[in-house]
């Protein structure tokens, strides 16, 4: 079984998703983020210095908390 992707059910069910746009390399970034309340979080990786290993380091920071990345 997937996990349910609470961004794709928030915009079938009709509900406004509110994100925020993160160009601060670094998991401990991503994850006080996460914990924020936002349904999504992108993580900028053409205009910051975020690179591949960040961007997992990041992912894994926010895989806890209730935020599509």
């Amino acid at each position: 079984m997937l996990p349910v992707n609470r961004f794709k059910a928030g915009l079938r069910a009709g509900r406004q998703q509110i994100g925020l746009w993160n160009s601060l390399p670094g998991p401990m970034v991503a994850e006080l983020l996460a914990t924020c309340g936002y349904d999504w979080l992108v993580i900028d990786t053409e205009h910051a210095v975020t690179d591949i290993p960040d961007t997992l380091a990041m992912m894994q920071a926010m895989a806890a908390h209730p935020v599509s990345c």
